[in-house]
Protein backbone atom coordinates (compact mmCIF):
# COMPACT_ATOMS: atom_id res chain seq x y z
CA UNK A 1 0.00 0.00 0.00
CA UNK A 2 2.80 2.42 0.89
CA UNK A 3 4.68 1.64 -2.35
CA UNK A 4 1.51 2.27 -4.37
CA UNK A 5 0.98 5.60 -2.65
CA UNK A 6 4.64 6.56 -3.13
CA UNK A 7 4.43 5.65 -6.81
CA UNK A 8 1.23 7.67 -7.23
CA UNK A 9 2.73 10.64 -5.40
CA UNK A 10 5.88 10.45 -7.55
CA UNK A 11 3.73 10.35 -10.67
CA UNK A 12 1.70 13.31 -9.42
CA UNK A 13 4.84 15.34 -8.78
CA UNK A 14 6.22 14.48 -12.22
CA UNK A 15 2.97 15.55 -13.86
CA UNK A 16 2.87 18.76 -11.83
CA UNK A 17 6.43 19.54 -12.90
CA UNK A 18 5.48 18.93 -16.55
CA UNK A 19 2.44 21.17 -16.20
CA UNK A 20 4.58 23.90 -14.68
CA UNK A 21 6.50 24.14 -17.94
CA UNK A 22 3.30 25.22 -19.70
CA UNK A 23 1.78 28.64 -19.27
CA UNK A 24 -1.93 29.12 -18.78
CA UNK A 25 -4.22 31.90 -17.71
CA UNK A 26 -6.80 30.64 -15.27
CA UNK A 27 -8.85 33.82 -15.13
CA UNK A 28 -9.47 33.00 -11.46
CA UNK A 29 -7.95 35.03 -8.69
CA UNK A 30 -7.97 34.29 -4.97
CA UNK A 31 -7.85 36.99 -2.30
CA UNK A 32 -5.47 35.02 -0.08
CA UNK A 33 -2.69 33.94 -2.47
CA UNK A 34 -1.35 37.33 -3.56
CA UNK A 35 2.38 37.29 -2.81
CA UNK A 36 2.32 33.69 -1.53
CA UNK A 37 5.27 31.58 -2.65
CA UNK A 38 2.85 29.17 -4.40
CA UNK A 39 0.67 31.85 -6.03
CA UNK A 40 1.69 31.06 -9.61
CA UNK A 41 1.27 27.29 -9.20
CA UNK A 42 -2.10 27.68 -7.45
CA UNK A 43 -3.44 29.86 -10.23
CA UNK A 44 -1.99 27.58 -12.92
CA UNK A 45 -3.48 24.40 -11.47
CA UNK A 46 -6.79 26.12 -10.83
CA UNK A 47 -6.80 26.91 -14.55
CA UNK A 48 -6.13 23.25 -15.35
CA UNK A 49 -9.10 22.26 -13.18
CA UNK A 50 -6.88 20.27 -10.80
CA UNK A 51 -7.47 22.37 -7.67
CA UNK A 52 -10.02 24.95 -6.61
CA UNK A 53 -10.71 27.14 -3.65
CA UNK A 54 -13.95 28.20 -2.08
CA UNK A 55 -15.22 31.42 -3.59
CA UNK A 56 -12.36 33.91 -3.61
CA UNK A 57 -10.31 31.98 -1.02
CA UNK A 58 -7.81 29.19 -1.51
CA UNK A 59 -6.24 28.88 1.95
CA UNK A 60 -2.73 28.12 0.63
CA UNK A 61 -1.30 27.41 4.08
CA UNK A 62 -4.16 25.13 5.11
CA UNK A 63 -3.94 21.39 5.65
CA UNK A 64 -4.68 18.80 2.97
CA UNK A 65 -7.13 16.00 3.71
CA UNK A 66 -7.21 12.55 2.16
CA UNK A 67 -10.37 13.60 0.28
CA UNK A 68 -8.57 16.62 -1.19
CA UNK A 69 -5.56 14.50 -2.14
CA UNK A 70 -7.79 11.90 -3.80
CA UNK A 71 -9.43 14.67 -5.81
CA UNK A 72 -6.08 16.10 -6.91
CA UNK A 73 -4.74 12.66 -7.87
CA UNK A 74 -7.92 11.67 -9.69
CA UNK A 75 -7.99 14.86 -11.73
CA UNK A 76 -4.24 14.95 -12.41
CA UNK A 77 -4.04 11.32 -13.49
CA UNK A 78 -7.29 11.51 -15.45
CA UNK A 79 -8.77 8.52 -13.66
CA UNK A 80 -12.08 7.44 -15.19
CA UNK A 81 -13.02 4.09 -13.67
CA UNK A 82 -14.98 4.17 -10.43
CA UNK A 83 -15.27 1.26 -8.00
CA UNK A 84 -18.33 0.31 -6.02
CA UNK A 85 -18.19 2.01 -2.63
CA UNK A 86 -16.72 -0.29 0.06
CA UNK A 87 -16.22 2.51 2.59
CA UNK A 88 -18.53 3.17 5.50
CA UNK A 89 -17.40 6.79 5.80
CA UNK A 90 -17.77 7.88 2.17
CA UNK A 91 -21.35 9.01 1.54
CA UNK A 92 -22.53 8.63 -2.05
CA UNK A 93 -23.34 12.34 -2.31
CA UNK A 94 -20.10 13.62 -0.79
CA UNK A 95 -18.17 16.08 -2.95
CA UNK A 96 -15.12 13.80 -2.90
CA UNK A 97 -16.83 10.39 -3.22
CA UNK A 98 -16.25 9.98 -6.95
CA UNK A 99 -12.55 10.82 -6.63
CA UNK A 100 -11.96 8.56 -3.62
CA UNK A 101 -13.63 5.67 -5.47
CA UNK A 102 -11.56 6.32 -8.59
CA UNK A 103 -8.38 6.25 -6.49
CA UNK A 104 -9.60 3.08 -4.80
CA UNK A 105 -10.22 1.43 -8.19
CA UNK A 106 -6.71 2.45 -9.32
CA UNK A 107 -5.18 0.96 -6.15
CA UNK A 108 -3.95 4.34 -4.92
CA UNK A 109 -6.21 4.80 -1.89
CA UNK A 110 -7.19 1.56 -0.19
CA UNK A 111 -8.37 2.81 3.19
CA UNK A 112 -8.06 0.80 6.38
CA UNK A 113 -10.35 -2.06 5.41
CA UNK A 114 -13.57 -0.34 6.47
CA UNK A 115 -13.07 3.37 5.96
CA UNK A 116 -11.28 5.74 3.61
CA UNK A 117 -10.87 8.35 6.37
CA UNK A 118 -11.48 11.23 3.92
CA UNK A 119 -11.26 13.92 6.61
CA UNK A 120 -7.93 12.70 7.97
CA UNK A 121 -5.00 15.02 7.26
CA UNK A 122 -2.16 13.81 5.10
CA UNK A 123 1.47 14.47 5.91
CA UNK A 124 4.42 15.16 3.66
CA UNK A 125 5.66 11.68 4.46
Amino acid sequence: MKNTFNRALSMLLAILCAFSLCATASGISYDDVDGHWAEEAIERFTGYGIVNGEGNSFNPDGSLTRAMMATILSRTLGLTETAENPFGDVADGAWYAEHVLKCYKAGIMLGDGKNANPDALISRE
